[in-house]
């Protein structure tokens, strides 16, 4: 059996499509739904509730906000041996299920397992932010160059990922102080949580046969949400690097290297070259990188202080 987990805050724009397309499934095996209503204010828990005689779906309510402790909370839920994660604005293809349920039975020996995640752009951005914006930090959109086999651990995001449930009986969880839980918040849940894993000696698996589509809706195209998700994205490297050591040299000004101050004056001075010539690529780009950077060290400076 494979229970499929996600949550959703405020999804009424994309629960319908998703959910629609949930029951395109061709997947044999019997498996569930867990979905959590988290703090939405908006239809999310009437959508779901309208496919309760559609979909072999299983509705909890978790009232604090924050993606991973509604996803904590599915997992007390969770049946079968094989635990799907993914988000509450993806298009399955009709074999996702087995794709991934074929991944795990050919490779006994990993336990946490991946697909491609392609873009269903709403409307399509700039080209500016095409060529130049991080599309897997930005879109969770999938490198073209990746294939199937072994994956390292960081390589396995949220919409289209999979677990063994000896992972989660292993007594692991996700961790509450990252991932969505409002504005600012320090990216990459499923990074940390995957890296946790790995040094438990759990392996991951990168399968490109499960594919899900990853709805971008219009207002995700616009440079200043674009801009967003770098502060974002900075503060949860900041996480990654501490958890595995790799800022752990050189000096240090409230437990944040030296260099990364030293890059964000960089980047202020570049953004400001590019706004006297006018250059929009570089303008994006040196803004992009303020931003990282402020993200990583207002991170820093949180948990120092703390």
């Amino acid at each position: 059996m494979i229970s499929v987990l996600f949550a959703s805050h405020n999804g009424e724009q994309t629960l319908p499509l998703m959910l629609d397309s949930f029951k395109e499934l061709t997947h044999s095996e019997e498996w569930k739904v867990i979905a959590v209503d988290n703090a939405s204010s908006d239809r999310t828990l009437e959508i779901l509730r309208s496919y309760e005689d559609k979909l072999p779906i299983t509705i909890l309510t978790e009232h604090k906000r924050g993606k991973n402790h509604a996803l904590n909370l599915a997992l007390e839920y969770a049946e079968g041996d094989l635990i799907v994660l993914t988000d509450d604005d993806i298009l399955p293809e009709p074999d996702w299920l087995s794709t991934l349920r074929e991944c795990a039975s050919n490779n006994p020996q990993f336990d946490i397992f991946g697909g491609r995640i392609l873009p269903e752009w709403i409307k399509k951005p700039s080209e500016l932010i095409l060529n130049h914006a991080p599309l897997g930090v930005t879109y969770a959109i999938t490198p073209n160059n990746r294939e199937t086999g072994p994956a390292m651990a960081q390589w396995i995001w949220g919409p289209n990922m999979a677990v063994r449930n000896r992972v989660f009986d292993s007594g692991l969880r996700f961790n509450t102080n990252v991932g969505p839980n409002g504005t600012n918040y320090a990216m990459g849940s499923e990074t940390e949580f995957t890296e946790r894993a790995g040094k438990e000696g759990f392996k991951s698996w990168y399968c490109d046969e499960s594919k899900v589509r990853h709805i971008i809706r219009e207002h995700q195209v616009d440079e200043a949400w674009v801009s967003r998700r770098a502060f974002r994205y900075g503060r949860g490297s900041w996480v990654h690097h501490k958890n595995s050591g790799t800022d752990a040299d050189g000096f240090k000004i409230f437990g944040v290297p030296r260099w990364y101050f030293t890059e964000l004056v960089k980047s202020i001075f570049r953004y400001m070259i590019a706004l006297l010539i006018n250059d929009p690529r570089k303008k994006f780009l040196s803004k992009w990188n303020i931003l990282f950077y402020r993200g990583y060290i207002s991170q820093g400076l949180r948990e120092y202080f703390s």
